[in-house]
C-alpha cells in the first residue's frame, strides 16, 4: 500500500467516522467489523505533480466500542463520555523509496532518484475529540519511532456531519498538521550527499505547519449491512514542505470510492 494513500485514507476514515460507519443494530455483539473494496487516486508522493490509481481494500474492526483497528491504525479509547473522547494507539508509516513507492506498486516515476530511502516506522499516538451539536474537534500527537523517521506530528481538524436523509449523509473536514524538524527534514529536506547524487540542491526543512486540508465524505447506506462511500480531499502544502525542491506541486488531491459491508 502506498504511503500517500495511507495518509489520505486515514483522513477519509476520520471524515467518515462522523457518519457512525460501524454502527450496527445488534447491541448484543461486542464485535463490529466493516470490510470493503475500493479504488483511490492520489499523488505518487507528497508534493508530486503526478498521480497514481490503485485498487484498495478497506476494513475496520471494533471491540466493545473501546478498541479498533483499521486505516488509522490501532486505537484504544481510554475515555468516551459525551462530549469527550480520549485515547491512545499505534499507527504506521511505510516510508518512501526514490520512486515514491511504499508497500506495493511501482510508479517508475524516478522524480526522487538519488534520494535516500526512508524506512517504515511505527508511531505512538495520543488523541482527543470533543463533540458539540453536529460538529467535532479532533486532534492528536504522533511520535514516530523508526530508524529514519523519528519525527513528531501534531494534527487538528474540525468535522461537520450533515444527515440529508435516513440513507445519505455528508461529512466535511478542515484541518492542518504541524511537524517537527526531524519529520520535515526526513521527508522534505535534501542532504549534501543527496544533492550530489540527485538533481536537487541542498535544503534544510525546518519545523512548521506541513499542510492545510479540506475534505468531504458522502456515505449512502443501501441497507442494514451494505453501504457506498465517496471521499475527496485537497491538501495544500505549507512552509518548508512547499518550499522543498522535491515539491513539484503544492496542491494534492485524493479521491477514494468504496463499497463496504458491515458484518
Amino acid at each position: 500500500m502506498h504511503k500517500r494513500f495511507i495518509s489520505y485514507l486515514t483522513t477519509a476514515v476520520l471524515v467518515a467516522s462522523g457518519t457512525n460507519l460501524l454502527a450496527k443494530d445488534d447491541s448484543k455483539s461486542n464485535w463490529h467489523t466493516t470490510v470493503g473494496a475500493g479504488v483511490g487516486v492520489f499523488p505518487i508522493y507528497e508534493g508530486s505533480e503526478k498521480y497514481t490509481l490503485l485498487p484498495i481494500p478497506y476494513f475496520t474492526i471494533m471491540y466493545k466500542d473501546k478498541v479498533s483497528f483499521g486505516a488509522e491504525g490501532l486505537k484504544v479509547r481510554l475515555l468516551k463520555e459525551h462530549p469527550y473522547e480520549v485515547g491512545i494507539g499505534l499507527t504506521y508509516d511505510p516510508g518512501r523509496d526514490e520512486n515514491g513507492n511504499a508497500l506495493f506498486g511501482n510508479n517508475n516515476d524516478g522524480a526522487l532518484d538519488g534520494l535516500d530511502k526512508i524506512d517504515s516506522a511505527l508511531g505512538a499516538r495520543a488523541y482527543g475529540n470533543y463533540q458539540f451539536d453536529s460538529f467535532a474537534v479532533k486532534g492528536g500527537i504522533t511520535q514516530y519511532m523508526g530508524s529514519d523517521n523519528n519525527g513528531l506530528i501534531l494534527d487538528v481538524a474540525l468535522v461537520k456531519h450533515v444527515a440529508l436523509d435516513e440513507k445519505l449523509s455528508l461529512t466535511f473536514l478542515v484541518g492542518t498538521e504541524w511537524a517537527d524538524s526531524k519529520y520535515m527534514d526526513t521527508f522534505f529536506g535534501i542532504s549534501i550527499d543527496e544533492s550530489m547524487r540527485s538533481k536537487f540542491t541542498k535544503f534544510d526543512a525546518k519545523a512548521g505547519f506541513k499542510h492545510v486540508s479540506a475534505a468531504v465524505n458522502s456515505l449512502y447506506t443501501i441497507n442494514k449491512s451494505w453501504f457506498v462511500m465517496l471521499s475527496a480531499q485537497v491538501k495544500q502544502l505549507q512552509g518548508d514542505a512547499a518550499k522543498s525542491p522535491i515539491s513539484e506541486s503544492d496542491t494534492g488531491v485524493f479521491v477514494f470510492s468504496a463499497i463496504g459491508y458491515k458484518l
